[in-house]
């Protein structure tokens, strides 16, 4: 955790590194801290800028926030960069409900320090929206690393995710039901976990049927159109 914070604290200068040897240039550095890709509401993290997730933690530039997730067998290990504050948080778990200490944590470091905290889960509502047709949704989805078959059960959707051969060691098939937070967004837990998945469906075609699935930090593109 203590390397992460001194590479972290190079991100966060000039791309100088604390021993003085210069790691990156400063236009490089700069691309970190800058949007790319805006994503959809709900998800882990509000954009994308290079190699980094950015968040709005606040108001203005006082907010922002950037740094990393990255999870394997068994750990998860996450950064939060918040330069206003000049606050650096690593955090390196090997098991369990690592994104909800995560999110504890976070919230209480940043908090004292800086003022600001992620933002609260969304709350599930009681049922689907009457206007918002879950048949749209349903469909195969699939990126090179898992498929995801969304079927409609009753007045509710359910996502069953199959890992391709080779990743299937890393995340075994799971179903989840499916709550829903807004139009086209739901959200999930999976057991043991206090955090919740978003599963946003994205841009419908003539026929109503969306043709993007983005759960996690993931994509899905529909197949079987």
């Amino acid at each position: 955790a203590a390397d992460v914070i001194t590479f972290a604290r190079t991100l966060m200068g000039d791309g100088t590194a604390p021993n003085g040897h210069r790691l990156l240039s400063r236009t490089s550095t700069a691309l970190y801290q800058q949007s790319h890709v805006t994503c959809p509401p709900g998800g882990p993290m509000n954009a994308i800028g290079l190699s980094a997730f950015l968040w709005n933690w606040g108001d203005g530039d006082g907010g922002h926030v950037f740094g990393h997730d990255g999870s394997t067998i068994g750990q998860a290990a996450f950064l939060r960069i918040h330069p206003a504050s000049g606050t650096i948080v690593a955090l390196l778990t090997n098991g369990g409900d690592g994104k909800g200490l995560s999110h504890m944590l976070m919230s209480r470091i940043f908090k004292g320090a800086a003022g600001i905290a992620p933002p609260s889960a969304p709350v599930a509502l009681a049922q689907p929206l009457a206007d918002d047709p879950l048949t749209t949704y349903a469909g195969t989805y699939s990126k090179s690393s898992e498929t995801a078959v969304v079927r409609v059960d009753g007045d509710a959707l359910h996502c069953l995710i199959q890992p391709s051969a080779n990743y299937g060691v890393i995340a075994p098939s799971a179903e989840t039901k499916l709550q829903p937070v807004g139009r086209g967004r739901f959200i999930s837990h999976a057991p043991g976990m206090s955090r919740p998945v978003n599963f946003n469906f994205l841009e419908p075609d003539a026929q109503g049927q969306t043709q993007y699935l983005y759960t996690g930090a993931r994509v899905f593109p529909r197949r079987d159109g």
